[in-house]
């Protein structure tokens, strides 16, 4: 259905504050629309694209703003975007598919670019002579320059495992690109990439002191999964300690976010001590396009860190799971269902009782989607197999447990954490469970930067000391029994 234009007011932008072409924009109390802008340029339209779940309106509006005129209309992807370049117009249909108008009245849409899966379009920007391309290939992102021409390159990557997004670029007549780029053992830099030459140089980059960064090794491996599908761990690990390692295992699987291999100070925090780390790229995050369910999400994870001790890799008696979000149901929900995979657990805020959430009178339809259709049969019987209120009394085993909540989180509520205690604690009273409520933080954590070091100190000395007792106690085992 195509709605009514609604009544529009046009306003002075103060110069220099937006991309924007021109120093006018439109205001409109249009509601229930996500993504509605305004696209201007130097010629006499203005374009206004609008997006509803999956409805997507380009409107054309003369300057005037008594004439709008209705350019596209079509059923979209969430991932559906538009962009104006030189009275053209750029739009993103889908992750495969990105289209430009004509110059003219006609709006007839050309395919600009199309990729194949599993590369897929993640966001793109336009400037006056080229149109920059974030492209996902699995684990890794790529960047791509299209040029007035249509030639097309790649942004040069030295390593195999990082991280590199795109920065904003609020110019847009300038030929220089800005990326933000690190790795597991390369610190954050700040790139900037000419776009005519394709040329990389570091505007500025971050200094670790007392840390000698050679000492450490990144990889990638891959991991088969129970249907055959896959599976990215990257991996970082100290050269100078023998095989097999302790390790930390971090995953998400959640709302198509891609759980980065970057830089942490945390992370070499545990390399100092010996401590390998690892990310196991699950379905459901960015890594792995396409809706799946979280189960397969959990036999990935339990495949990936199989992978890691059949290889001779980690230690398959000192495994830390660290989960934070969504990523900490997957944990909960893990250790659950595999009894004796992990020595220990930091679940951070997390989804603790997604049935309940899911319940809640107005719960987007999307949200729903994102875990279990609990209106049919077959989706309550997979959630009883994953959500971590209903698996907490289930069995009478559970490794050592370290509980955060933030106390304004609305998203993952105090209570909901603080009963997920509790049910574990009557099924397994011999448990080690420390549950800690950081005040004044949502769901995101402590603004504090301090507050937030604080957090990230209890969850590394839980895996430190916890590690170091076992190893004390094996070796008082091993002096008892020579």
């Amino acid at each position: 259905m195509i709605p009514e234009l609604p009544s529009m007011s046009i306003c002075r932008r103060p110069a220099g504050t937006s991309r924007s072409r021109t120093q006018f924009f439109f205001e409109t109390d249009r509601v229930g629309f996500l993504n509605v802008h305004f696209l201007t340029n130097l010629f006499r339209n203005v374009y206004m694209y609008e997006r509803k779940e999956e409805e997507c309106f380009i409107w054309q509006i003369e300057r005037s703003c008594t004439s709008p005129r209705l350019i596209y209309d079509e059923r979209l992807g969430a991932d559906s975007a538009v962009e104006d370049l030189n009275n053209q117009l750029i739009l993103l249909r889908d992750p495969f598919r990105m289209y430009i108008s004509d110059n003219d009245d006609t709006f007839k849409w050309d395919l600009l670019y199309e990729l194949s899966p599993p590369r897929r379009i993640v966001r793109f920007d336009v400037f006056n002579k080229f149109v920059v391309l974030y492209v996902r290939d699995g684990v890794n992102a790529i960047v791509q320059v299209i040029n007035e021409d249509g030639g097309r390159c790649e942004v040069a990557i030295p390593d195999d495992c990082y991280s590199i997004r795109v920065l904003p670029n609020p110019n847009v007549n300038c030929n220089t690109l800005k990326l933000k780029y690190s790795t597991f053992t390369t610190p954050t830099q700040i790139w900037e990439v000419n776009m005519k030459s394709m040329r990389t140089r570091v505007l500025a980059a971050e200094r670790i002191l007392f840390t000698d960064l050679k000492r450490f090794h990144t990889r990638r491996l891959t991991a088969s999964s129970t249907d055959g599908l896959a599976i990215s761990i990257s991996l970082v690990e100290p050269k100078d300690r023998p095989y097999p390692r302790p390790c930390v295992i971090m995953a998400y699987g959640a709302y198509g976010v891609t759980c980065e291999p970057e830089f942490s100070v945390p992370i070499l925090c545990l390399l100092e001590q010996g401590i390998s780390f690892a990310i196991v790229h699950v379905r459901g995050g960015g890594e792995v396009f396409g809706r799946w369910s979280k189960n397969q999400a959990v036999e990935d994870l339990v495949r990936g860190i199989q992978e890691l001790v059949s290889l001779g890799i980690v230690d398959s008696t000192m495994i830390f799971g660290w989960g934070s979000s969504a990523g900490g149901s997957l944990f909960a929900a893990t250790a659950k269902r595999q009894p004796g995979l992990f020595t220990a657990i930091a679940l951070v805020a997390p989804f603790s009782d997604v049935a309940g959430e899911l319940m809640k009178p107005g719960t987007p339809s999307s949200e729903i989607q994102e875990w279990f259709d609990l209106e049919t049969d077959s989706g309550r019987q997979q959630f009883t197999l994953y959500n971590p209120m209903d698996l907490a009394s289930v069995g009478d085993t559970f490794p050592d447990l370290l509980l955060i909540g933030y106390e304004l989180d609305d998203r993952a509520p105090v209570e909901q954490i603080v009963g997920y205690y509790d049910r574990v604690r009557n099924a397994v009273p011999a448990a080690r469970i420390d549950l800690r409520i950081v005040p004044e933080a949502g769901h995101s954590g402590p603004s504090d930067p301090f507050e937030k070091t604080r957090v990230s100190a209890a969850i590394l000395s839980f895996f430190i000391c916890n590690l170091e007792s076992r190893l004390s106690l094996a070796q008082k085992n091993l002096g008892l029994s020579s």
